[in-house]
């Protein structure tokens, strides 16, 4: 009988940790959630739920069977405590002889991000090809849910949105079931590599939200402002303006944003992409 592959997932609350949940399981693997409240699913058929808390060690007992481990579950602004626990989940997947361990980085990851949040992805990205493991890094990720869905669910609220700086940061897209497709062939991958999977070609982030906006026939007003003044604004509140779908540490990362040439790492993955205005009209928004 053909070996069933088990894979745990970290974070699989979470809106890149469902899909995922989802994925392999209509692949028919079973499954292991790393969740702390337990996973929130209707599914149960092969799920198997194991407590899990950033903060905590992980007994490699748990991770015997598992044959590929994501770890996709993070702690906002909290750079320490999140490259710790990556530490302490590459120890237990090494003790436990999982074959690969995949970690969800970002496009905001390099060495002059300035954002809490491309630091801490970028450092664990270090522990992980030290490692011999995989990172990933998503483009922007369309869909129901992280910084794309509060945006569009702002404007349909407000109809205001900041336009920082001219809004001029290239952005490269990727749809939630394009990036959980890739991630499904990159995983059993023997290789320690980073890959980026976002659509080839660059976008401007106002021009992502405009063409974004006509089709679901939003009305919108584009906030224009300066970085110093929207960066005043933003550290005075604090948490951000969650109203608006972008936080403080947003803002730090939308001022050195980067672009990568993806066009091989698409054509390895079997993602063929149609031209980017194209794409941006298959996006689910409902």
């Amino acid at each position: 009988m053909r070996h069933k592959p088990t894979i745990a997932i970290t974070g699989a609350n979470g809106f890149v940790g469902k899909a995922l949940v989802n994925h392999f399981y209509t692949m028919g693997w079973n499954i292991v959630t790393l969740t702390r409240n337990g996973h929130h699913t209707d599914l149960s058929h092969d799920i198997t739920d194991i407590p899990y808390d950033l903060g905590n060690d992980i007994n490699a007992k748990l991770l015997e069977r598992v044959d590929y481990l994501i770890h996709a579950a993070y702690a906002k602004d909290n750079l320490a405590l999140n490259v710790a626990a990556a530490e302490r989940l590459l120890d237990a997947a090494r003790a436990a002889q999982v074959k690969q361990v995949l970690f969800i980085s970002s496009m905001s990851a390099h060495n002059n991000a300035t954002s809490i949040y491309g630091r801490q992805k970028y450092a664990i990205e270090k522990m992980f090809l030290e490692s011999g493991r995989l990172c990933i890094r998503p483009g922007l990720i369309a869909g129901n849910g992280g910084i794309f869905r509060n945006i569009l669910s702002t404007a349909g609220r407000f109809h205001i949105i900041p336009i920082i700086s001219g809004g001029n940061q290239p952005v490269q897209l990727i749809k939630l079931d394009d990036l959980v497709s890739a991630i499904g062939e990159i995983i059993i991958s023997d290789k320690s590599r980073i890959i980026t999977v976002a659509h080839p070609t660059q976008i401007t982030y106002k021009k992502l939200f405009k063409i974004v906006f006509e089709r679901a026939k939003i009305q919108v007003l584009f906030l224009h402002l300066p970085y110093w003044l929207a960066y005043v604004i933003f550290w005075v509140i604090g948490q951000g303006l969650p109203s608006i779908g972008i936080s403080h540490d947003n803002l730090a990362g939308l001022k050195n944003l980067q672009s990568s040439d993806t066009t091989k790492e698409m054509t390895e993955l079997g993602l063929n992409l149609p031209p980017i205005e194209d794409y941006i009209a298959t996006i689910k928004l409902g």
